[in-house]
């Protein structure tokens, strides 16, 4: 949308490793972006295509996103809503739902070593940690 706000943005690829761009903003929306290139003709010509994906979800402003190790599908998002939800941004689910700050989530960070740990904070002054493996 030409008037929304973006606070945050991550990346990863599609299963035929096109780029995708994931981000989101003040409308609590977010949005996907696969930027690639299309065989038009037989003499190896192509043209630039574009596909836009948008999940509604969050009912306020999303501050954070992060893509999961192990899955270029699977990203996690904060927000204002009080709420981490992770995706899966192929199909636009939502996997599933943390409720633990008291204000606002600020922050998410994931550690690629430990690919099923997730870390929150937020507004709250709260500092989160989830096991992924147990959600």
């Amino acid at each position: 949308q030409p008037t929304e706000e973006i606070y945050a943005i991550t990346w990863s690829y599609t299963w035929d490793q096109l780029p995708l761009v994931i981000f989101g903003g003040k409308s609590g929306m977010l949005m996907i972006i696969t930027v690639g290139q299309k065989d038009v003709g037989q003499n190896g010509e192509t043209k630039p295509i574009t596909y836009v994906k948008r999940i509604q979800n969050h009912g306020l402003p999303i501050r954070a996103l992060s893509r999961l190790p192990g899955c270029a599908w699977h990203v996690a998002s904060a927000s204002d809503d009080l709420a981490v939800r992770i995706w899966n941004v192929r199909n636009k689910e939502c996997l599933c739902r943390l409720f633990d700050h008291e204000l606002p989530v600020r922050g998410i960070g994931i550690d690629c070593n430990t690919p099923d740990l997730l870390i929150t904070c937020g507004a709250d002054q709260a500092i989160r940690l989830y096991s992924l493996g147990e959600t």
